[in-house]
């Protein structure tokens, strides 16, 4: 007898009010009346834009790390961590450049070192209020309507990253990948990640590598700029094609291992000819072609939204990355 298929969930990260306050979940979406479905609705600052559908909220995500990829999205670069468990295969998904997730959730997974073929991550998003020092005193920041601003980041709980923070600013200094500030002609701040992406590209390609070459790899990596033919904008260079091969083989053998929630069945002209009569006009709806900002989310509709700026990066650095990545492992 064929083994079922194991369900695989997309996960994403957010801030959901909760009173005066925000927490993080991972949320993904689901069909209304699913069990345990939340109605998710809200309106930007703005009002310019709403958003209403059924979710899925969780706490946190756990498992054994089996990718991590770099992702070319239209609407951005993703950083796609993939977690295993006897019951299921979790994405989640953040947003790279964000809060230099590009930086931490490799730090964390690299830690891991050889552990990382035994042992497992359990990811949280940790939200608090951001804080600015005025007149040498640490207050709550707020911008110009009043509102107090929030960070959030992800939290891995009960693990070791690759670099303490101080650990990292020394090691970032000493060898030029320092995340650099500038100032605009027309007075905006701009910030230079180049050296850094660079670096903890290399690290995503050790990850991939290692796993790879130990048959713990459940590779997904459509549009990844680490596992394909894609330039990198930091630099870092492509896994080598050897690699690629294998991924693409494990890849097309998980083919019926896997059923992904978010991939919906395929229909082709045929399907509708029982459905319509002949002669019959039809109308159609066209969605929408932009995709709500709903990175915060509420379920309380009066509600102030906190809304964040998520800096975007374009970088051409050049940083040299070993075709096998093997005489650095394990990271």
């Amino acid at each position: 007898m064929q083994k079922a298929a194991k369900t695989a969930i997309m996960w994403e990260p957010k801030m959901v009010s909760e009173g005066n306050k925000f927490i993080g979940k991972f949320s993904t979406r689901v069909d209304a009346g699913t069990p345990g479905a939340q109605n998710i609705k809200g309106t930007s600052l703005d009002g310019q834009k709403s958003w209403d559908y059924h979710a899925f909220l969780v706490d946190s995500v756990h498992g054994k790390v089996v990718w991590l990829d770099k992702i070319a999205t239209p609407f951005g670069t993703n950083l796609n961590l993939w977690l295993e468990t006897d019951k299921g295969l979790h994405q989640i998904r953040f947003k790279y450049a964000a809060n230099f997730n590009f930086i931490t959730v490799p730090n964390y997974v690299c830690g891991m070192g050889k552990e990382i073929l035994t042992g497992t991550l359990n990811v949280s998003y940790f939200v608090r209020e951001k804080y600015t020092t005025i007149n040498g005193k640490k207050v709550p920041e707020k911008d110009a309507s009043g509102n107090v601003r929030w960070n959030a980041s992800p939290y891995f709980r009960d693990s070791s990253p690759k670099f303490e923070y101080e650990a990292w600013k020394d090691y970032a200094q000493r060898n030029g990948l320092m995340v650099v500030q500038k100032t605009n002609g027309a007075g905006q701040v701009t910030y230079d990640d180049t050296a850094a992406m660079g670096y903890w590209d290399g690290k995503i390609a050790e990850v991939q590598a290692y796993l790879l070459k130990n048959d713990a790899a459940v590779p997904n990596f459509l549009n990844s700029m680490i596992c394909g033919s894609m330039k990198n904008p930091s630099g870092a260079k492509n896994l080598s094609p050897e690699l690629q091969q294998k991924a693409q083989e494990i890849y097309d053998g998980n083919r019926e291992k896997y059923a992904f929630s978010w991939q919906k069945p395929h229909s082709t002209a045929d399907d509708a000819i029982d459905h319509i009569a002949v002669g019959r006009a039809s109308t159609v709806i066209m969605p929408e072609t932009t995709i709500p900002d709903d990175d915060i989310i509420t379920t309380i509709p009066d509600d102030d939204i906190i809304t964040t700026v998520n800096r975007s990066i374009t970088a051409n650095h050049n940083i040299e990355v070993k075709d096998d990545f093997g005489k650095t492992l394990p990271f």
